[in-house]
């Protein structure tokens, strides 16, 4: 049992060692040191000598014990002295522990990737993208071949541009708005760029980021504010507007018999002509979208329509299920397109197609064809 006892002892021993000698490698001196001691009160020999030192130390559980608890003061100390550069899951400043940098965002062949947040271009003019900080300009193939001259790609206030990458006074950037320029990439300088709007806040737009012509330039400062106003408060015009677009309606201007003015807004389906008066610019009541006609309305008034186009009214018998279709546009107009029988005067029942336009306001116009 005795000879068990110390082979025991003498395998505990060699196994701490090992891990003393680890401490020892990582520059823990002291504390690799300490932990040796330890081992050397478990093994056997060691724990014999120091018996002949204190007497209260002749059994072998008592060498063992002390040893262990040497053992463990030393491997404390070593971990409290661990270099920083070797504790697992130490984070580099601004990195969570246990992660890896982040990867750019973009694949820069020049300078540096950006976060690739959407901007807006300063001014009417154009800026050319470029294939490269100060490089060739791009060619716009397809508009080259239209007009039969060598066209460049640009951008103006009319776009909004993801920037991708950043080289000095340079930037890569890629057209987010329009939908149908989303493909141009290139290089242009930051100087055409406006800075990122922060959460919440909404571009002014300037006399640069117009294109006046004699008509609008009489109104110039009352256009200015109104498109911003409408920018801030027509909710067809907070995502997406374009100044540049601004130019008088004749046909409205007749109509209402003053100046009538309007911006384009929105984008792709979305899109939208926005009338106004720039002498509202001082109202107060705040630009709105107009509102739709009821649909049930606007189907009763085109049937009203079909009825007063009949030449027997009391024989129209009109469809409000299956040939019906009622389309509400951003512009607040609504068109209800449906279909309608009706006897002639010879007692013969005809199949009529109609097409009627309403607005909030009830009905503007219809037209009625015969079905073939």
């Amino acid at each position: 049992m005795d000879v068990l006892k110390s082979v025991v002892r003498w395998l505990l021993a060699i196994f701490l060692s090992m891990a003393s000698l680890g401490s020892l490698f990582t520059g823990n001196v002291l504390g690799a040191l300490i932990m040796l001691v330890g081992c050397a009160l478990i093994a056997p020999v060691g724990g014999a000598w120091l018996a002949n030192k204190l007497t209260i130390l002749k059994s072998g559980f008592s060498q063992v014990a002390l040893g262990f608890v040497v053992f463990v003061i030393g491997m404390a100390l070593s971990m409290s002295n661990e270099p920083s550069s070797v504790k697992t899951g130490t984070p580099a400043p601004g990195q969570t522990a246990g992660q890896t940098p982040p990867a750019p965002k973009f694949h820069c062949e020049k300078g540096i990737s950006s976060d690739g947040v959407i901007v807006n271009v300063i001014g009417s003019a154009g800026h050319t993208l470029r294939t490269s900080p100060n490089g060739e300009k791009i060619v716009n193939e397809k508009a080259t071949r239209v007009i039969g001259e060598t066209t460049y790609q640009s951008i103006d206030n009319s776009t909004t541009v993801q920037l991708q990458c950043i080289d000095g006074d340079w930037a890569r950037v890629q057209i987010a708005t329009p939908e149908w320029l989303k493909e141009q990439v290139g290089w242009v300088e930051r100087t055409a760029l406006a800075l990122p709007l922060k959460p919440g806040e909404v571009r002014d737009f300037v006399d640069a980021d117009f294109s006046w012509d004699k008509d609008t330039k009489k109104a110039k400062d009352a256009i200015i504010k109104t498109v911003n106003r409408i920018h801030r408060e027509d909710p067809r015009c907070k995502n997406a507007i374009y100044p540049s677009s601004v130019a008088k309606s004749g046909t409205e201007s007749k109509a209402q018999k003053k100046p009538v003015y309007f911006v384009n807004c929105g984008d792709g389906a979305e899109s939208v002509n926005v009338y106004f008066d720039a002498k509202r610019v001082d109202d107060p009541t705040p630009f709105r979208a107009p509102g739709h006609i009821d649909q049930m309305r606007a189907t009763d008034l085109c049937e009203a329509y079909a009825k007063a186009n009949a030449n027997h009214p009391s024989t129209v018998d009109f469809s409000r299920v299956l040939d019906l279709s009622i389309s509400e546009h951003p512009n607040g107009r609504t068109r209800v397109t449906s279909s309608f029988t009706a006897k002639n005067s010879f007692n013969l029942e005809l199949k009529f197609r109609i097409n009627c336009l309403l607005d909030e306001n009830g009905f503007i116009e219809g037209s009625v064809f015969e079905e073939r």
